[in-house]
């Protein structure tokens, strides 16, 4: 800050360092930044996320055993639904929702570090992101920073003047 000073011996001009304020504005925008860098990649890793290709099973809905009275006759509640899974190497197929749903981001600071984390804390996420000894890999975290590297770099190397 620069700031005229005056008395009766003239005028003096003083510059004067507040570091701690600039430090604490360039921190916050960084961080806005790198939240902004987060919610990218989360937005394409719930993008990737789409109907499968690869095999197709049925699941039952409803309660089991169970039966209601449709018309004239009777309907068993615990009918079949088909879901198709994703082929090996693709993004998880969405089923329920509820693993996509999983996927958030967290901003937090360690020492004087400024970490965005995007992801899940599921065991399904690793199992599907690495595959495990029954199951081919569903990569679709990796893959998302990767597609989006460029525009995660631009994002966080953005001016952080005002």
């Amino acid at each position: 800050m620069i700031r005229e000073s005056g008395g009766t011996a003239g005028a003096k001009w003083e510059i004067v360092w507040r570091g701690d304020d600039f430090l604490d504005d360039v921190e916050k925008r960084v961080a806005q930044n790198i939240e902004r860098a987060a919610i990218v990649v989360q937005n394409d890793i719930v993008r990737s996320m789409k109907p499968g290709t690869g095999r197709i099973y049925f699941k039952r809905r409803g309660a089991v055993g169970k039966r209601k009275r449709v018309g004239k006759g009777w309907s068993a509640l615990n009918s079949y639904i088909a879901h198709q899974a994703s082929a090996p190497g693709q993004p998880p197929a969405p089923d329920t929702g509820k693993y996509r749903q999983s996927i958030h981001r967290q901003l937090f600071k360690k020492n004087h570090e400024i970490i965005g984390v995007v992801g899940t804390d599921l065991d399904l996420g690793a199992w599907l992101e690495f595959g495990t000894r029954k199951m081919a890999p569903r990569p679709h975290i990796r893959p998302a920073f990767q597609r989006q590297f460029r525009k995660i770099i631009g994002i966080v190397g953005n001016k952080i003047t005002r």
